[in-house]
């Protein structure tokens, strides 16, 4: 599993700037320390030239991320990781869960859930943009909002992501 996200990393990189490809390096560093993968960040630290202070910035961010509920994107993809090394069901159910939580947003339906997603994702047509931009409306704070974001972020990773992973 490491070594196909070193494959994979390596091949995004290729293209990226530097700045993008140390936010890239400091995220699989991340996901390595979440999913307990001590020995191997540290590899990885050393083989990047990730310097002790940023080390620690993100080993202080990333350890214990795992049993947190998830509040931003970035969590729903440590989540993945940490299910794909472990097997452990829990970190599917906390996907889940924000699934739910968007769910039962007020003024929010189902269907609205998933032209967000689509839309999101662009699998809809140009036009779509003035329904999310209508969905969005019917949401009364920033909050809510950003519910949205991670739950449709969330219910695109579940197909996108399980496809993977059962292959």
């Amino acid at each position: 599993m490491v070594g196909k996200m070193l494959a994979s990393a390596a091949n995004i990189a290729v293209n990226m700037s530097k700045k993008d490809l140390m936010m890239l390096n400091q995220g699989i560093l991340c996901n390595l320390l979440a999913a307990g993968y001590f020995d191997k960040a540290e590899e990885f630290k050393a083989e990047m030239h990730i310097d002790d202070t940023v080390n620690k910035q993100v080993r202080d961010r990333c350890i214990g991320i795992l049993e947190k509920d998830i509040t931003v994107l970035e969590d729903i993809d440590v989540k993945w990781v940490a299910y794909s090394v472990s097997k452990d069901e829990r970190y599917i159910k906390m996907i889940i869960d924000v699934i739910i939580k968007g769910m039962n947003l007020d003024n929010i339906s189902f269907s609205d859930l998933q032209y967000s997603t689509l839309i999101t994702h662009n699998y809809a047509q140009n036009q779509a943009k003035e329904l999310l931009s209508d969905i969005l409306k019917k949401l009364s704070n920033d909050q809510d909002k950003k519910l949205l974001d991670i739950t449709t972020k969330a219910l695109w990773s579940f197909g996108s992501l399980s496809k993977n992973l059962s292959s």
